[in-house]
């Protein structure tokens, strides 16, 4: 239901400007071991860190261990419930939880999504990030959790003003929750032509492309991605997450990813989600030996993501 392409956290920079010991450091290195050690630390000295429980949250939340990133924004929330931020990620892990339910668990925990995204916009209204989460929820949830195409159509017009190539990008998605494919590649391409040829904006094209299957139209878009001027680290991750979810050029998505984890990375391309699909890539090419070793280097800094324990199970079985 959330689109991972357009998760950009709230001030985030690049981990090449931090040290490597601060919490936010640990996040961007990916090293998600050492980051909710460091912060439990922080709150068993002072249970009212709303802070720390948040970034407990989006560090769970990359672990895909949703019960936990609940619980820990849930704390965030009581203690500081003036914090968009908070609702934002809080309304991203019932999401994916909610995905991965079963059809009864998961309505009810959709429409607690769509509650936490509106005291989101409504905290931050002018939160570009919240808008987005909240119009693509209304334009793909069905009408009895909450979705609804008139309010997804009405937050991409207000958006305009205040994010062009966002408002062209929920218009997109919208039109691609639809099947709109004609629609949804004219608004990708307006978004790419606002954003001056960002590579996010071309790969959200390159996505298009290949939710119609349309590999050879996909692949290079995502070179284009690549050689754009106006590209961060972590478009870098996505263009290798985008080759290996749809089983295309595996053997250019190994190269892209192990590019990406050898410079710098930022916390919403986790490092060790970046090993994992390169191990699954290498498994997918039968090479095996190169697939554990990706699997052992996610676990090195998550040891509990399950996707990585997973992977070196089947490669070793």
């Amino acid at each position: 239901m959330i689109r991972r392409l357009v998760f950009i956290l709230a001030l985030m920079v690049s981990a090449s400007g931090l040290a490597a010991d601060t919490i936010v450091g640990m996040l961007n290195a990916g090293r998600i071991d050492d980051a909710i050690k460091a912060l439990f630390a922080q709150v068993n000295s002072n249970p009212q860190n709303a802070e720390a429980y948040g970034q407990l949250c989006r560090a769970y939340y990359f672990l895909e261990d949703y019960d936990n990133a609940i619980s820990n924004c849930e704390r965030a929330i009581n203690l500081d419930p003036k914090v968009s931020r908070y609702h934002l990620w809080l309304g991203r892990a019932l999401g994916d939880k909610a995905e991965h339910s079963g059809p009864f668990a998961g309505l009810s925990l959709a429409k607690k999504v769509v509650v936490q995204f509106e005291q989101a916009v409504q905290i931050a209204p002018n939160d570009v990030q919240a808008r987005t989460d909240l119009a693509e929820f209304y334009g793909s949830a069905p009408s009895m959790v909450g979705g609804n195409e008139e309010k997804a159509k009405r937050i991409a017009d207000e958006t305009v003003k205040l994010d062009p190539v966002a408002a062209a990008n929920m218009r997109a998605q919208f039109a691609l929750s639809q099947k709109d494919y004609t629609t949804a590649e004219r608004e990708a391409r307006a978004a790419i032509d606002l954003s001056k040829g960002s590579a996010r904006s071309i790969l959200e094209l390159a996505r298009i492309y290949g939710k119609q299957k349309h590999w050879k139209e996909m692949e290079s878009t995502i070179q284009q991605a690549l050689a754009s001027p106006k590209k961060r680290p972590e478009d870098v991750f996505f263009a290798g997450e985008l080759l290996v979810g749809n089983g295309r050029n595996l053997t250019g998505a190994i190269e892209i990813l192990r590019s990406y984890v050898t410079g710098t990375t930022e916390e919403q391309a986790p490092v060790f989600r970046a090993y994992y699909l390169i191990g699954r890539a290498c498994e997918k090419t039968g090479d095996k030996a190169s697939a554990a070793k990706a699997y052992r280097s996610a676990l090195e800094l998550a040891s509990n993501y399950r996707r990585a324990q997973e992977g070196l199970r089947h490669v070793n079985g």
